[in-house]
């Protein structure tokens, strides 16, 4: 599997800020992005499901399954968390709220259930992978149009006939 070098560079972008919004932020910063990751996340999923090819519908559909039930809970415990504002609690409970790992549990349980749904794609995947037919080479043992052969380090569609 290849990827570019912008992929690594925006994928450590968007975890160092997610770290930096966990363990350097106060919980009136952190938790209202984290709610809003978690109450975005399923489009992600769906659309995923709509417009994925090949091993990537497979994936994010066993996510959405896998993901399903761990998001619902979170989702109850984030609408607990703006309801206390509303009912008779105050901003300056969130703005002053106890303990070193506020932030950190927090984000355990609002991101929990993508560690989840990534567990339940990659079995999703990992099963399309395993049902696949296996690659047929055509009756004389020829290689296919799309498949090639190194040979003396030049590539070649011919299949090596043996010495003799």
């Amino acid at each position: 599997m290849q990827f570019h070098i912008r992929t690594l560079l925006v994928v450590t972008f968007v975890v160092s800020v997610l770290c930096a919004l966990v363990f350097a932020s106060p919980p009136i910063v952190c938790i209202p992005v984290l709610c809003a990751m978690l109450w975005i996340g399923p489009a992600v999923w769906i659309n995923g499901i709509i417009y994925g090819r090949g091993a990537w519908r497979p994936f994010f559909i066993g996510g959405v399954i896998t993901g399903l039930g761990p998001h619902l809970a979170a989702l109850y415990y984030s609408y607990m968390i703006i309801a206390s504002l509303f009912d008779g609690g105050s901003i300056d409970e969130l703005l002053n709220a106890e303990g070193p790992f506020t932030n950190l549990i927090t984000a355990a349980i609002l991101l929990g259930p993508g560690v989840f749904a990534f567990l339940g794609g990659l079995a999703g995947a990992t099963t399309y992978w395993m049902l696949q037919p296996p690659k047929k080479q055509g009756a004389s043992g020829a290689l296919a149009p799309d498949e090639y052969l190194v040979v003396s380090g030049r590539l070649t569609t011919a299949p090596v006939e043996p010495a003799t």
